[in-house]
């Protein structure tokens, strides 16, 4: 980490995180009505309402993804991290860019946390990453990025 960069907080590292969750959560949740939908049209009964509503639902979904890879690929921020003023860098302080804060932080994470017991190890040391000052998360370390405080 360079002299100019201010690390995040615990606590704003935690809030972006919940409010991503929490934008996952209101795009994804037209799903239990879509399933619902689904079933009746495999039963058939068509609905043009039901087949454009799916649509939408899918742009949005779309937009979504679309906006949180390219605000961490751009920016380096995912729409909680920018409401809470933080964001992913390189140790040096250039951007992170694709390969590092998408590709390596996150889908390598998510993959590796799928594995049966040592993805469970990795997710524990990346939640004692949130309470031990100056603990490094392995995807940070992996990526060769940190999360700073950003101003603007």
């Amino acid at each position: 980490m360079s002299f100019y960069q201010t690390p995040a907080e615990t606590g704003q590292r935690l809030s972006a995180a919940v409010l991503d969750f929490l934008f996952f959560l209101v795009v994804l949740s037209p799903l239990g009505f879509v399933h619902g939908e689904l079933r009746r049209v495999t039963e058939g009964v068509y609905s043009e309402t039901f087949c454009a509503m799916l649509a939408g639902w899918g742009l949005m979904l779309v937009i979504f993804i679309g906006l949180q890879i390219g605000g961490l690929s751009w920016r380096g921020q995912t729409l909680g991290m920018r409401i809470v003023k933080i964001r992913v860098v390189r140790r040096n302080g250039r951007s992170a860019g694709f390969l590092r804060a998408v590709f390596l932080r996150e889908m390598v994470f998510g993959l590796v946390v799928l594995l049966p017991v040592a993805g469970q190890i990795f997710l524990l040391g990346h939640w004692v990453s949130l309470f031990v000052p100056h603990w490094v998360p392995w995807r940070d370390w992996l990526s060769a990025t940190t999360l700073e405080q950003t101003w603007d």
